[in-house]
């Protein structure tokens, strides 16, 4: 073998060696960087558009309300906040499209999100393969990969509040339930938790009817319904839009009883679409906040001067997605002041937490549920004329 092969070939070797190293650096490690230069890549992931952005987007809006007061008092662990919101639309595709923009593009070291349970459950597997963390607060489906490891999130699950729901369904009287689910992770695993929880009580299921998400008209659902004995209709759906369409054709077909709601019920959207109609005898289980507590007070104030009108969804959950955002500070300023930021110094505060009080209320990190979630306090949502709402805490 003559020198200059010799040279030419030592020369691809090489060239092999940096390549497989940058290769499986960058594989192993998707965040590298992202918080170098004195800033704090974040990525949001939320329903901007389609039936769960009428709170998604809210949502989305207390965490960007956050970072923005995060980043004028100093940011966080000494870095500024660069963040990035993409549209994960409630659906499977277009969350994992969401997460490979902001983990491969912008290069984010952190994502909240999803914001609702399709988005989070498509995103969640991908946390731990790209040492990537998520915060999760509009997600409530009760299994969720890489919980209290990689993903954290900041509310119970379905199962908590399924079985409050069947509780107060039962304990009102309705002994016999028809029960209508839009097919997504939320509906459907919310409706497993109340139908087991409302049979256990002693409850009858009549009618465990499930529909397709991309059900235009829903008439011929409405008519299974007839000549049902039942006492009481669990209409669950992924958005209040779907609800109040079911709604007014269980009304116009004259077969409506009293009526439950999930916690996604958004009252200002539901009304929008059943022109102001509200059943006179319905069952609210949602979170519940004191909004008269000094702390909410400043928050609906802050909100409502950035983004220029008070947001129509649940006080918890919006309030909540802004209390996420400041146990991350408040876990990355912990840890710079003892070992040094990191991202897995984050993590070992979030899998070492036991409770946090913040402007949502005093929750405890329990895992009765699921591994680190939170248990809340809940109430039952009223709703006035207009809109206006007010909720009552269930003991």
């Amino acid at each position: 073998m003559n020198k200059t092969l010799k040279i030419v070939i030592g020369l691809v070797i090489l060239v092999v060696i940096v390549w497989a190293v940058s290769y499986f650096k960058d594989k192993n490690s998707s965040n590298t960087g992202a918080d170098s230069g004195g800033v704090i890549k974040i990525g949001i992931i939320a329903p901007l558009t389609g039936t769960a952005s009428s709170y998604g987007v809210e949502g989305k809006n207390s965490v960007v309300l956050a970072f923005d007061e995060i980043n004028a008092s100093g940011g966080i662990a000494g870095k500024k906040i660069e963040y990035t919101v993409e549209d994960g639309k409630c659906d499977a595709k277009a969350s994992i499209d969401a997460w490979t923009k902001l983990v491969s593009v912008n290069k984010v070291s952190m994502v909240f999100g999803g914001h609702c349970s399709t988005e989070t459950m498509a995103i969640a597997p991908l946390s731990a393969r790209d040492n990537v963390p998520v915060f999760a607060v509009f997600t409530t489906t009760p299994v969720i990969p890489n919980e209290g490891e990689w993903l954290f999130r900041h509310v119970s699950t379905n199962e908590y509040y399924g079985t409050i729901l069947a509780g107060q369904a039962f304990k009102s009287g309705h002994k016999k339930a028809a029960v209508l689910t839009e097919v997504k992770d939320f509906p459907v695993t919310y409706s497993d938790a109340f139908i087991k929880a409302y049979k256990a009580l002693g409850g009858e299921i009549v009618l465990d009817e499930r529909f397709d998400p991309q059900t235009k008209d829903y008439r011929t659902i409405a008519l299974k319904l007839k000549g049902l004995n039942y006492d009481t209709l669990f209409i669950n759906t992924q958005g209040a839009d779907v609800a109040g369409l079911i709604t007014n054709q269980i009304k116009e077909l004259g077969l409506g009883k009293a009526y439950l709601y999930n916690h996604a019920f958004a009252p200002a959207k539901f009304l929008e679409i059943t022109k102001g109609y509200m059943p006179a005898d319905y069952i609210i289980v949602s979170p519940f906040t004191d909004p008269n507590t000094p702390k909410v007070k400043a928050f609906n104030s802050a909100y409502t001067e950035k983004f220029g009108d008070i947001y129509k969804f649940s006080t918890f959950f919006v309030t909540a997605d802004y209390d996420l955002v400041h146990r991350v500070k408040d876990a990355a300023d912990a840890c710079q002041a003892s070992v040094g930021y990191s991202i897995d110094c984050v993590r070992d505060q979030f899998k070492a937490a036991t409770s946090y009080a913040g402007v949502a209320g005093n929750v405890t990190v329990s895992s009765q549920y699921s591994p680190k979630g939170v248990l809340t306090p809940v109430g039952l949502l009223k709703v006035g004329v207009g809109g206006a709402t007010t909720i009552e805490p269930v003991k």
